[in-house]
């Protein structure tokens, strides 16, 4: 691009032009066919919207063929166009033991409020799962929802409720029901808005909740925690109990683990949730729960620091992971 701006620059300087214009245009023209020939000019997104890069493809995984969404470099989600109960991810299977201990507790199918579509793949199972559920999700990108839609098996007719903008827009208003679940999926290892993170945001979550909802939240860091101690931290601010849920028992070595953060007023009943057994055979959501005792010494290794909307550096505590440093790097 560069070369053809200096190149008709040097065309508007000369005299008789015209010919020359004529010469340019048959050479860029001939450029660009031979540009779009070879591929040159083709882009690695499916989508490019103004929120992302979005690519999707098929992958065999768990014995099915699934659709793979990846939102800029981040695979977020594991999509199977025939069984919406297929999950992938482990935390997924982490979020259905909690699902399913909630509809327990309610004694009826629990209402739950997304914050992230993404794939709607968890969406979806509960829909198919629960289907008296009132399912509702935030999804700051429209592009995204309708890729969900056209290859991903979200139906058209679908009876989750879709608002396509910023979550803390969202929970601003006043709250025209208590969910039983918030679940929060925005954030992935490099970015994570930092105005989802704070107090106030919790504050704002707590005030859309059930009185024995659950705020379950997906995060990406590494064994020492720099951003999710403080995360965990700032979640007590708001929530008489948190609990977290590493998804490795070697979390503690990695430069990398997802963990499930859970905010609630009400305490667990870990007997009840052990009782709830994954299909697969693979350990429970309970079984990664860190001990009360455990998370407390955990939090104390380092000063806590509460995010709040004055103070949330969010990229500098993601910074090891970023460089991918595991503890003792």
């Amino acid at each position: 691009m560069a070369v053809v701006l200096l190149f008709l620059g040097v065309l508007f300087l000369i005299g008789k032009r015209w010919p020359w214009l004529l010469v340019a245009a048959a050479v860029l023209g001939a450029g660009m066919w031979q540009a779009t020939a070879r591929g040159w000019l083709d882009g690695p997104c499916s989508v490019e919207t103004n929120y992302f890069c979005i690519r999707v493809r098929e992958e065999e995984k768990r014995g099915q063929l699934v659709r793979v969404l990846v939102l800029d470099r981040l695979v977020h989600s594991y999509s199977s166009l025939t069984d919406p109960t297929h999950l992938v991810y482990g935390y997924e299977r982490g979020y259905a033991a909690a699902t399913a201990y909630q509809a327990d507790q309610t004694g009826g199918d629990p209402s739950a409020l997304f914050i992230g579509g993404g794939g709607y793949t968890f969406p979806r199972y509960t829909e198919a799962v629960f289907p008296e559920s009132v399912v509702t999700v935030i999804e700051i990108d429209p592009w995204v929802t309708e890729v969900a839609h056209q290859t991903l098996g979200l139906p058209r007719d679908t009876q989750i409720a879709t608002h396509n903008e910023d979550a803390r827009v969202f929970l601003e208003r006043t709250p025209d029901r208590g969910y039983d679940l918030v679940f929060g999926d925005a954030f992935n290892d490099f970015s994570v808005p930092y105005h989802l993170t704070t107090k106030e945001f919790n504050d704002r979550v707590h005030a859309w909740l059930a009185a024995d909802g659950l705020y379950i939240v997906n995060v990406i860091d590494g064994g020492t925690g720099p951003f999710l101690r403080p995360y965990v931290h700032t979640m007590h601010q708001t929530f008489a109990y948190v609990y977290l849920a590493p998804t490795s028992e070697s979390w503690r070595e990695l430069a990398h683990n997802t963990f499930v953060v859970i905010g609630t007023d009400a305490p667990l009943d870990r007997d009840a949730l052990r009782r709830i057994d994954a299909e697969d055979g693979t350990l429970d959501l309970v079984d990664y729960v860190l001990a009360d005792d455990e998370l407390i010494a955990w939090l104390a290794e380092v000063t806590p620091v509460t995010l709040t909307d004055r103070f949330a550096p969010v990229d500098q505590l993601l910074t090891a992971v970023f460089r991918g440093e595991a503890p003792g790097d």
